[in-house]
């Protein structure tokens, strides 16, 4: 088509304003009436697209209303080129206008009053317009009191035969309703009621309520990110026109406005014709009406060969198994999950723990994900949101640039994990987290931590814990010489170096090729409790047994190791019943003994202590025992009981058991091994000459003296906040905290009870220190 021809011998095109997946829209003169017209015309579309087009042209002809763009004629070409004439209207989109900035407020509501009773009038008529955007709605000569509602393309006529199946795109993302992002084919008037709402927020903010540069951050933000309150943004919203916006846009269909009608109703409710709304509310906003918290965010790529979708529908797509699979497997890591209409799936972890603990759970997780998700690339990222997890916009923007990363470099190797450099910086040496090129990479998680975090790729020194490394050395070698069983408690808040402690003996015991058996066990948020779940642990670290064998590998381990140790009489009684909870279950067929305990718990509890004393009293015969629980915090009671009587009846036995936890595990386990010979250990903060040393070590002879010492202050003697930030100085970052310091911080902050969190909050105006009768200092580790 071009310009002078004159169109199906009627309408002679003078320029083309336009060109989308639906074909071409021409500026022409009608022949016949003299007038100027819009002449949209579908080319070479496919079949559901003319049957689209025939749709809207038949909609738009019913419809009759002076703020709807008026219809004129439809029809065929010669060609057999679809075509729909409009009215023609000269001035500019609403999107062009808020280009220039914010409405008014009493603006604002005109205009959405307006829409609202386009809507309430097409509602009546069965009619979901379901693209409802500031570009579909037009301004005649400019003028907002004149503006009309286009692009009919993809509405419904409610309760006609649906063009589309679940999973087909329809709609603008940024304005789509929950279940439209979702894919639902069951879409009505409140979805509308929705995109109005997007609307009349951007009108107000001159922001999208729900904005981002990849498309499935957007879609990731309509499904979870609940809009701020417009009055945030602009504070002289009247709170009622402020509530009617959070109805407007509620993620569940059933809390918003119920039509165009009721929506429109609920506007005049604000003043009608709109009166001089209030310049400021009559309450002044509250000083302590917001926290931050970390959250995770995981998001699964699209299935390979799904290709992009266009806005209009043109192609469906339906839940694959692999999807049902990834699903269920974030509910089992505690991930609130969707599955994303442009066939991603996007998994949302948070809640009241630390940002360490936070990004360890998120990182199995994406972990599982990658291993169920056929190839898919997996991308997590930590961002901060509001306590209620309603603001998560920088890590789902996060997220979707990393995944943006493996679709256009090539992807890392299947089963590893894109992270963004926060995640990296919170996740201990436990996990293989690799860099290059400023991308890391999460390939896996080891049983157990090999080495330490490397800091600007440098190995540093253990500083600052001499004494209380000589005295787990002294304690060790006392339990070898003397046969005599006894148990050491570390205790430290999060980031203080329990960890890096037991894994400094371990290494040297490596190193030294010392003849000592290690087993170890780690405790884990989401197995809190667990019955034997430590024990368990500890014992395939014994026998070597990893995660993800199948039973009958784990089988062989065990019986391998039980032949090696226990007495050919007791090896299968031992191996069977140990099985149980090392996730290696015998047959009982042949095992009288075995069948029985399975059909009464405490005779299986009974067998499963006299085994496990079995074992270990035969393993410290052979050889010295270091039984290691990492986060005992976390752990199981029936451990810490087994383990208790082992220190009681195993004597003149070379065992030893290593505990590292927080403060709480005296609120967890208040008489832990009483009476046996345990040894506290309580780590205090880094003292300020090994916090120099290590920054000097890290930084070298040339950094400042003054750069030094800030450092130092402001770790305040956690090892945690000292290495992240001698990392953040070493990249040239600024004054500002790191990331992870300060999500940290704010989890820490999180822990307190509500009162306290409002006082700090209410105090945080003044800084680290306020006066009031006395000086109170906030401190970044664990005294507030």
């Amino acid at each position: 088509m071009q310009p002078a021809t004159v169109f199906t011998e009627r309408y002679r095109l003078e320029r083309r304003v336009g060109a989308g997946g639906m074909g071409e829209v021409w500026k022409a003169l009608d022949q016949e009436t003299g007038e100027p017209v819009a002449v949209k015309v579908l080319l070479g579309g496919a079949l559901e697209d003319a049957a689209r087009f025939a749709r809207e042209a038949q909609i738009l002809a019913g419809l009759s209303h002076p703020c709807i763009v008026r219809y004129l004629a439809h029809g065929a070409s010669a060609e057999g080129a679809p075509y729909l004439v409009m009215e023609w209207l000269d001035g500019e989109d609403l999107s062009a206008r808020l280009g220039r900035g914010p409405l008014g407020i009493d603006e604002s509501v005109a205009l959405a009053l307006r829409v609202a009773d386009v809507l309430a009038y097409a509602h009546a008529q069965g009619v979901i317009h379901r693209d409802l955007k500031p570009s579909n709605l037009f301004l005649p000569g400019k003028r907002l009191e004149e503006a009309k509602v286009l692009d009919f393309g993809i509405a419904r006529i409610e309760h006609a035969a649906t063009m589309t199946c679940a999973g087909t795109l329809l709609g603008t993302p940024g304005y789509m309703a929950p279940e439209q992002a979702r894919g639902e084919a069951s879409i009505d008037t409140r979805a509308d009621v929705f995109s109005l709402g997007c609307v009349l927020f951007e009108c107000l903010t001159g922001e999208p309520a729900f904005g981002g540069q990849h498309l499935a951050a957007i879609l990731t933000k309509v499904l979870f990110e609940e809009t701020p309150s417009v009055r945030s943004a602009r504070p002289e919203v009247p709170e009622a026109l402020d509530a009617l916006l959070r109805r407007m846009l509620s993620k569940g269909r059933e809390e918003r406005p119920l039509d165009g009608r009721a929506t429109a109703e609920a506007l005049r409710a604000l003043g009608e014709p709109p009166v001089r709304l209030p310049s400021r509310s009559s309450g002044a906003p509250s000083l302590t009406s917001s926290e931050q918290r970390a959250v995770a965010v995981i998001l699964v790529s699209a299935p390979p060969g799904v290709e992009a979708r266009r806005f209009d529908g043109s192609s469906t797509l339906t839940l694959t198994p692999d999807d049902v699979i990834i699903l269920r497997e974030a509910e089992v890591h505690g991930g609130a999950s969707e599955h994303l209409i442009d066939g991603s799936v996007v998994v949302m972890i948070a809640g009241r723990s630390l940002a360490t603990d936070l990004a360890a759970r998120a990182a199995r997780c994406a972990l599982s994900l990658s291993a169920q998700a056929g190839g898919r690339s997996v991308a997590l990222a930590i961002g901060r949101s509001d306590r209620s997890a309603r603001s998560l916009g920088p890590a789902i923007d996060r997220v979707a640039r990393l995944s943006g990363t493996m679709a256009r470099d090539a992807a890392p190797a299947a089963g590893a994990v894109l992270l963004d450099e926060v995640v990296a910086g919170l996740l201990d040496a436990r996990f293989d987290v690799r860099e290059g090129d400023g991308v890391f990479v999460l390939q896996g998680e080891r049983a157990v931590a090999e080495g330490t975090r490397l800091l600007l790729g440098k190995a540093t020194p253990c500083v600052g814990r001499e004494r209380e490394l000589g005295m787990l050395r002294a304690l060790l070698a006392e339990t070898v010489e003397e046969a005599t069983p006894q148990a050491a408690l570390v205790v430290a808040p999060p980031g203080m170096g329990k960890s890096r402690l037991a894994n400094e003996l371990l290494q040297e015991l490596r190193a030294r090729d010392e003849p000592v058996s290690i087993w170890i066990a780690r405790g884990d948020t989401l197995r809190t409790g667990a019955p034997l779940e430590m024990l368990g642990q500890a014992l395939r670290s014994a026998c070597g047994i990893h995660e993800g064998e199948p039973p009958e590998i784990r089988r062989e381990k065990l019986l391998a190791q039980v032949a090696a140790w226990i007495a050919p009489c007791e090896q299968r009684r031992v191996a069977e019943f140990l099985g149980e909870i090392v996730g290696a279950p015998f047959p009982d067929e042949d095992s009288l003994a075995l069948r029985s305990a399975r059909r009464d718990a405490p005779l299986m509890a009974d067998q499963v202590r006299e085994a496990f004393l079995d074992f270990l009293g035969a393993a410290c015969a052979k050889a010295p025992v270091l039984v290691l629980l990492e986060d005992l915090h976390w752990g199981d009671r029936p451990t810490v009981q087994l383990l208790d009587v082992a220190l009681r009846t195993l004597e003149e036995r070379p065992l030893f058991v290593l505990a590292a936890a927080r403060p709480e595990v005296r609120d967890v386990f208040p008489k832990l091994w009483e009476g046996r010979r345990l040894h506290e250990i309580r780590l205090v903060e880094l003292s300020r000459r090994a916090g120099e040393r290590l920054a000097r070590h890290v930084l070298g002879e040339r950094a400042a003296a003054e750069t030094i010492a800030r450092i130092v202050r402001l770790s305040e003697g956690n090892a945690f906040y000292l290495e992240e930030l001698i990392r953040w100085t070493a990249e040239g970052k600024g004054s500002d905290m790191p990331e992870t310091v300060v999500a940290m911080v704010e989890s820490r902050l999180g822990e307190l009870d509500e009162g306290a969190r409002r006082l700090l909050r209410a105090a945080s105006i003044f800084g680290e220190v306020f006066c009031k009768g006395e000086t109170i200092r906030i401190r970044r580790n664990n005294a507030y």
